[in-house]
């Protein structure tokens, strides 16, 4: 049952399957933007494993207007933010009563304290621009483990809280915990025993809310 052994897969192929070009180090989430033809991919996390060298967080732009390629690119994010310790995962977007794309991204840090990124979409120089970063208490901080306890144990430590997002409006938005657990022992037995230990939580702009 942890392994979903159980349960049935149909492949569902809507149409043809090709290699996306340019993301080196996996995508997590993506956001479409239907209206423009154009998606935006999160890429750079680690889940089991410590990141490597030289691997950045990123966020990469897919233009599925673009003839005969199928590439991705990185954009340059302009403006205020912990370069260093921008861990993309979850990603979501809105269109502002202006006109402006604007990106809610979950970022992981080093310590593993959570944040969501908001970030302003440049159609001219297409390139990302900073808003803000939220920080809230409800956002789960998991804490790591002690180096004696094994790589084993420690690679527990990667298994993130703040899962994926979805914006409700400008400045809201609902956001998802994968799990509730604080330390690996109690991490290890939320896995394992599958308890439904997840939670929801509604940001309004200025707080969060358990939803």
């Amino acid at each position: 049952l942890v392994l979903d052994v159980n349960k049935r897969v149909y492949n569902h192929r809507p149409g043809t399957c090709r290699q996306v070009e340019g993301i080196a180090h996996g995508s997590e989430d993506i956001a479409l933007l239907e209206d423009e033809g154009i998606a935006f991919i999160t890429s750079g996390i680690f889940y089991m494993s410590p990141r490597g060298k030289g691997v950045e967080g990123q966020v990469f732009l897919y233009d599925f207007n673009q003839k005969g390629t199928w590439k991705a690119e990185p954009l340059k994010i302009n403006g205020k933010y912990d370069q260093e310790n921008f861990h993309p995962h979850g990603i979501s977007h809105i269109v502002t009563s202006t006109g402006v794309v604007r990106l809610f991204v979950i970022s992981h840090t080093k310590a593993f304290e959570h944040a969501v990124l908001v970030l302003h979409w440049n159609r001219n120089t297409r390139q990302l621009d900073v808003v803000k970063t939220i920080r809230d208490e409800k956002f789960i901080r998991y804490i790591r483990a002690a180096p004696q306890f094994g790589v084993i144990v420690r690679s527990l430590d990667y298994l993130l809280r703040p899962n994926d997002l979805v914006a409700v409006s400008e400045n809201a938005f609902i956001l998802s915990n994968d799990g509730s657990a604080q330390t690996t022992a109690t991490n290890l037995l939320e896995i394992l025993s599958l308890i439904p230990r997840g939670s929801v939580v509604y940001y309004d702009g200025k707080v969060s809310h358990d939803a």
